[in-house]
């Protein structure tokens, strides 16, 4: 058993393979994201996930995930729509 050092982490690890770079799987693919490969990655399949909405509270088009269920744009507009719908449902 060798001991090597992580290349993401620098943390000590024991090994039995001779070519093993990274401590963990997490550490690997933590890693592989940060290459351009990774990013490209990344952005590609992000981007697929999203689409453009339009804000319930003050019309502006964001872009968003489409699994999503919160359908405005800030944490601003987030607060309005809270403020708005407490006002509106009255919890007795």
């Amino acid at each position: 058993m060798k001991i090597k050092k992580c290349e993401y982490c620098s943390c000590e690890y024991t090994t039995k393979v001779h070519n093993r770079k990274y401590c963990s799987a997490s550490c690997k693919a933590k890693k592989d994201r940060e290459t351009p490969k990774g990013i490209a990655r990344m952005k590609k399949i992000s981007d697929a996930r999203k689409q453009t909405y339009e804000c319930g509270m003050c019309g502006k088009e964001y872009f968003g995930f489409i699994k999503a269920k919160k359908r405005v744009c800030s944490s601003e507009c987030l607060r309005h729509y809270n403020e708005y719908m407490n006002k509106v449902l009255v919890w007795d």
